[in-house]
């Protein structure tokens, strides 16, 4: 990379076997997955945004990666990938904001660190997510989500386990039906 903000593009089934260090300024990796891309490590350095697109859920619908040697990240979005389509990404902090763009797919964070009963946060930006896309990330007990872009979005929340959710943007937001465990609701910086 250089010192401005860089763009790599990461075509399919490559993600195993790159190396990219972003260097300086806010760099973002492009990826387009396919089935091969299953269970892929990722190594990077100094790669702030990652924006991952899965376009082969016909064959097989879920993605599994690890960004466990991924070091400087900041951003992880399902970005546009096909509906019905199911993605995992492990290995992240939860200093990490993770997000769900233009997509009514599945999205699974398996973040490190985080345990059952204990105080974990973390952050979700859905925009314009669609009727369809689910969110999961266990052992999370306050959940932070911000909606942006130009429209409505739409996110399944059941099935986690926080107890907290706080909710802000300017973007209507649909979270469905959440569960028993969630017991308080702050939408103050809702606009």
């Amino acid at each position: 990379g250089t010192d401005g903000d860089d763009t790599f593009i990461a075509p399919s089934e490559t993600l195993d076997v790159s190396v990219v260090n972003g260097e300086a300024g806010t760099d973002t990796l492009q990826a387009t997955l396919k089935d091969a891309d299953n269970n892929a490590v990722v190594t990077s350095e100094s790669v702030e945004i990652f924006n991952l697109r899965d376009t082969d859920a016909a064959n097989n619908p879920a993605i599994a990666l690890d960004l466990t040697d991924a070091s400087g990240v900041e951003q992880v979005w399902n970005d546009r990938s096909v509906d019905a389509s199911v993605m995992t990404v492990s290995g992240l902090s939860t200093d990490v904001t993770v997000g769900i763009r233009k997509t009514a797919s599945d999205y699974t964070v398996e973040f490190d660190g985080v345990t059952a009963g204990s105080a974990d946060s973390a952050t979700l930006v859905v925009e314009e997510s669609e009727d369809g896309s689910t969110f999961t990330a266990a052992d999370v007990e306050t959940l932070s989500v911000q909606t942006a872009g130009s429209a409505a979005s739409t996110v399944d929340l059941s099935g986690n386990d926080f107890t907290t959710l706080n909710v802000s943007g300017e973007q209507d937001l649909s979270a469905g039906t959440l569960d028993a465990e969630a017991t308080t609701v702050d939408a103050s910086g809702f606009s």
